[in-house]
């Protein structure tokens, strides 16, 4: 007898962690608006600063409205750093003269 309590408690044990972690239901979906900022600013995030304050606000559970409302701030901030092919000059580079 006490062998089918030990497996029966086996079973159920596994049943609750076989249950998903991720893809709760009763988590709040992103509106389309806040998912675009969060895409753009996600791989961009060094931590800290506005490109990270962009993804955290895009993914902290804020209406269509509020994240239209950021979309210009935050596509201006998370943008990737140009390949040194262009920008200010700093000296030393040759510009015909």
């Amino acid at each position: 007898m006490a062998r089918y309590g030990l497996i029966l408690g086996t079973v159920c044990a596994l049943a609750l962690f076989a249950a998903p972690g991720c893809g709760d239901d009763d988590a709040p979906v992103n509106p389309p608006e806040c998912e675009q900022i969060a895409e753009r600013c996600h791989e961009l995030d060094p931590g800290s600063g506005p490109i990270h304050e962009c993804h955290e606000f895009a993914e902290s559970g804020h209406t269509a409205a509020e994240c239209t409302a950021m979309q210009a701030e935050c596509f201006a901030a998370c943008v990737e750093p140009s390949d040194g092919g262009g920008g200010t000059d700093a000296g030393g580079g040759s510009d015909g003269g």
